[in-house]
């Protein structure tokens, strides 16, 4: 999937911060939930002008609150900091209704494959 990167401003619900850290051009953000434990993360990679999105992940006691936004517009704003205008991401069918409803569109389908080695 990709899309055109255009900030916007997401705040955390009520109970939850976000942190934004920056580190040899990695971003990771991370969502916390009240009790300090793990709500939400991803992190990007940048490259040039395009911004590699991975591992955005919501945890399931947290999910259908909007975290999975919150951490994309948190990322997308650190990646056009940077100088990112193309974002781009491997989509699981579970994720893609989120990032379609954040107007990426899909360039082409994404198979999954798990190696298996047969057992002697």
């Amino acid at each position: 999937m990709a899309a055109d990167l255009r900030p916007s401003r997401v705040d955390a619900p009520d109970g939850y911060t976000t942190t934004v850290e920056t580190a040899d051009g990695v971003t990771h953000v991370r969502v916390l939930g009240a009790g300090g434990e793990p709500a939400a993360c991803g992190r990007t990679g940048l490259a040039g002008t395009a911004c590699v999105f991975d591992q955005i992940v919501t945890e399931p006691a947290h999910r259908r609150l909007g975290l999975g936004t919150v951490v994309m517009a948190a990322l997308t704003g650190a990646a056009v900091d940077s100088g990112a205008t193309t974002g781009v991401l491997g989509a699981t069918v579970q994720g893609r209704a989120l990032y379609e409803a954040l107007g990426w569109t899909v360039l082409s389908p994404l198979n999954g494959y798990v190696y298996a080695p047969a057992a002697p």
